[in-house]
């Protein structure tokens, strides 16, 4: 039979729920754990609201629970003349702005069991402190599945780890040695948000390489590779997660776990907004990012220009990146130039069906201070050995 405690997300809310069910009272709970009232009635309220969101309520005749990602819509029940139960109906839906607004509550539990790892070392000694790398990746899908009869490459978890990885490798040894390092994830990192293998949107199903935990667990692993090895080329290094249209929950917990865990190094900075709409200034550069799935490409400045109006202003020139279509793109506009980045994943069934077809790429640009947009390399993965 479930119960309460089934939902804490976190020791500490696990702790506080069982004490709660031994006491019966919040007081008395809150004396054998040494917390105050306050803070225990806090932590009951949200595994309240997590039991309830998934229809676990008993004391209003909620005891039939739904998967993940799903949550409960509402409720229907039948009783008899003597009030007793005798029939009950769950409505259910992927309701993602309660689920991301949830996460976020889960998040803020889950980072208190996440142990900041130690400062990397600096390998590289001589740097060109007007310089700025800015790494992309873009549309990754970790997790996804292609089949190279399907869209012409094979893609999965272990396929796409090495493929990131070796690119990271070459695109940190070409370009130049500038004292700051900018690792831009553009969304849709993960294929899929959750257990259930669909689009958080539109519930499409999506070709799942594996278990989520598993893909969970190479994302990090990779970010993890990626930051370690631009902190030891760069003096800073500014880390970015964006959210995307595949994984607009799975970002909030990347931002936040990742904050957590170089919150020990002085040199990284993990840039954490609700918002996905991001912005960088360097010098008389302004460097924004989006997805692309919420602005279309041609109306992003004008996005931009509203949400960081101040650093439009103290800037000279505004640079925009995005993702989300797969396929290269530059748009020049008056007020700034939007770069749309490839894709490095292979075509899934989805895309090689519908005719989508794209070159596939990383790269790295390093902007000037003063002089703006000045050094590109491109690492084409059209070709690699899958």
């Amino acid at each position: 039979m479930a119960s309460l405690v089934d939902y804490a997300v976190s020791d500490r809310q696990r702790e506080a729920i069982l004490a709660y069910e031994k006491h019966g009272t919040i007081g008395g709970a809150a004396r054998e754990i040494g917390i105050h009232r306050k803070t225990l009635g806090d932590h009951i309220r949200k595994v309240q609201l997590a039991a309830a969101i998934r229809g676990w309520s008993p004391e209003h005749d909620m005891t039939k629970t739904v998967p993940e990602p799903y949550v409960v819509k509402g409720t229907s029940t039948l009783y008899d003349e003597d009030g007793k139960q005798k029939l009950q109906w769950v409505k259910t839906s992927v309701e993602h702005e309660k689920l991301v607004a949830m996460m976020r509550e889960v998040i803020d539990e889950m980072r208190s069991d996440v142990k900041p790892i130690k400062p990397v070392k600096l390998v590289e000694k001589m740097h060109q402190s007007d310089m700025l790398n800015l790494y992309t990746l873009s549309d990754a899908h970790l997790g996804m599945l292609a089949w190279h009869e399907d869209g012409g490459a094979d893609w999965d978890v272990t396929i796409a780890e090495r493929v990131i990885l070796d690119a990271f490798d070459c695109l940190t040894q070409c370009s130049p040695n500038s004292s700051h390092g900018v690792f831009a994830q553009l969304g849709d990192g993960l294929h899929s948000d959750g257990m259930i293998p669909i689009t958080p949107g539109h519930g499409h199903v999506l070709d799942q390489d594996s278990r989520f935990h598993k893909v969970v667990r190479a994302a990090v692993r990779i970010f993890r590779s990626i930051i370690n090895k631009l902190l030891c080329k760069h003096e800073t290094v500014t880390v970015l997660m964006a959210q995307g249209n595949h994984d607009p929950a799975s970002s909030v917990w990347l931002q936040e776990m990742f904050s957590v865990l170089y919150e020990n190094n002085p040199r990284v900075k993990v840039v954490v907004s609700p918002k996905p709409y991001y912005a960088i200034e360097h010098g008389d550069v302004m460097l924004g990012f989006h997805h692309g799935h919420k602005t279309k490409p041609a109306e992003l400045p004008e996005v931009f220009l509203g949400e960081f109006r101040e650093m439009y202003g103290r800037t000279k020139q505004t640079y925009i990146h995005c993702g989300h279509l797969h396929s290269v793109k530059v748009i020049e506009l008056n007020s700034a130039i939007v770069e749309q980045h490839r894709t490095v994943a292979a075509r899934d069934a989805y895309a090689s069906h519908n005719g989508y077809k794209s070159g596939r790429s990383m790269n790295v640009v390093t902007y000037h201070k003063k002089r703006l947009k000045c050094f590109e390399s491109v690492y084409q993965i059209d070709g690699v050995k899958s």
